[in-house]
């Protein structure tokens, strides 16, 4: 088989994949995604992730405890969005001993919380902001996404070095150096970004209905840039910046206060 038949084969199962493999509404935002990866087979490998990051669990049943009590209204709210997500005894939540002030959540319902971090909480709504965005990550199935584009990319990288297997080793360089900044720059970082800012707006939507002042995220992300040792540019970086994501927060305000008013309404 010459190069350009197997340059358009492999195009075409790229494409395929594209149409015909996990496409998926993300609940809330509405957004269109697909994802190739089975979510199973993405549960059993971050347990087994999650497994070893629990080795390196604060003793600090006071903390623990300030996240599952969050972790619960966030978690039974976040089922009303989408029902396919953990029960709430199904997850996991562990504070981990790391001075950073950082969260994260994987796939199955797996949520550690730092050390570090806390210092930067002054309520239990604050707790929110952060439980709901990493919440929000596993209902959009963003690790599962992200998965996929690399997948995509790597698939794309085969497809560049077959095309140019007859030209000279320079023009061979010069190309793989550009897909590569290109597939990094112009897709992969963009669409981790959008990731960060999708889970904000879900996680401020899903926090809001639970009966958390949607308003601590405002304060909260300041804080948290206050603090910051200094900061990347965000053409380079996976997350939006300080300054972006606290302008996307306030624009989404109007809407998430009254969901948070219609909340306390029916729970005063």
């Amino acid at each position: 088989m010459c190069r350009f038949s197997i340059v358009f084969s492999l195009l075409g199962i790229i494409v395929c994949a594209c149409m015909f493999t996990g496409c998926r509404t993300v609940p809330v935002s509405g957004r269109q995604q697909v994802n190739f990866f089975s979510e199973s087979e993405l549960d059993t490998a971050a347990a087994t992730e999650f497994g070893k990051i629990k080795t390196q669990q604060a003793s600090d049943p006071e903390k623990l405890a300030s996240l599952k009590r969050v972790g619960q209204r966030i978690v039974e709210q976040a089922r009303k969005e989408d029902a396919s997500l953990p029960v709430f005894e199904q997850w996991e939540f562990v504070v981990i001993q790391d001075d950073t002030a950082n969260a994260f959540a994987m796939p199955g319902g797996k949520v550690a919380f730092n050390t570090g971090i806390f210092s930067l909480f002054q309520s239990d709504d604050e707790i929110a902001v952060v439980m709901s965005h990493e919440v929000s990550h596993v209902i959009g199935r963003h690790g599962n996404e992200r998965a996929s584009h690399q997948a995509l990319a790597q698939g794309g990288a085969v497809i560049a070095d077959l095309a140019m297997q007859n030209q000279s080793q320079t023009l061979q360089t010069l190309v793989g150096t550009a897909y590569g900044y290109t597939t990094q720059y112009g897709a992969i970082l963009p669409f981790s970004r959008k990731h960060e800012s999708e889970a904000d707006e879900i996680g401020l939507r899903i926090m809001a209905k639970a009966g958390y002042n949607p308003q601590a995220a405002v304060t909260f992300w300041k804080r948290m840039s206050e603090k910051s040792s200094g900061s990347t540019m965000e053409f380079l970086s996976t997350h939006p910046s300080d300054s972006t994501r606290i302008a996307n927060l306030q624009k989404l305000m109007p809407v998430v206060m009254a969901d948070y008013e219609q909340a306390m309404a029916k729970n005063p």
